[in-house]
């Protein structure tokens, strides 16, 4: 029984996020007239993003991680992603573009990772696509707190700065995509092991 608890803890986390996205979708929207929903859009925030860091490392520590779960993981990341500054695009508060780069980039990453014959079904991650998904959670993390929990630390010009980032790391993780596939696999046996 224990087992079976275990074997599907990571993806009842990742549930979780998937269930909790609409609902800082409705705190954020109605944060603008009512601070304390600000603030408990912050600490929705933190369950999703703790979420995110705990799933993939109880699946692997457990022995249930599979392609299919990190497939939910990423689609639950991209959902709530999309989510969270599609809303800040509709209140204002983020320019459009900045939701339509990251969609781009994944949508890019998703067809990347299918055309490969090494994906078998699943998704092909990178370092440099990972850093980016910890870019836009940092990015909700600064939108929360600064616009929805209206602590207001950050000017406009730092934010509109931060938002200028986003197509510079989203194009940085499709660039390593495309320079990894022109590279030819080295032979079997040629290369010395790193490690």
């Amino acid at each position: 029984m224990l087992q079976r608890l275990r074997s599907h803890s990571a993806n009842a986390l990742t549930t979780g996020r998937v269930l909790l996205t609409p609902v800082f979708v409705a705190f954020i929207c109605a944060a603008p007239g009512t601070p304390l929903l600000g603030w408990l859009a912050v600490v929705v925030f933190a369950a999703i993003a703790a979420s995110d860091v705990v799933d993939g490392r109880l699946a692997r520590r457990w022995g249930s991680a599979s392609n299919v779960g990190r497939t939910f993981d990423h689609l639950a990341d991209i959902g709530f992603i999309l989510a969270a500054l599609s809303t800040y695009a509709r209140l204002g508060l983020v320019p459009w573009w900045v939701p339509a780069v990251i969609a781009a980039s994944f949508a890019f990453y998703v067809i990347d990772s299918w055309s490969r014959p090494t994906a078998r079904g699943g998704l092909i991650g990178s370092r440099v696509g990972h850093i980016g998904g910890v870019c836009n959670y940092v990015l909700i993390g600064v939108l929360v707190c600064n616009d929805s929990a209206a602590i207001r630390a950050l000017s406009d010009s730092t934010l509109h700065v931060l938002f200028c980032l986003v197509p510079i790391y989203s194009g940085l993780a499709m660039a390593t995509r495309l320079s990894a596939r022109s590279v030819p696999a080295p032979a079997v046996g040629l290369i010395p092991d790193a490690e």
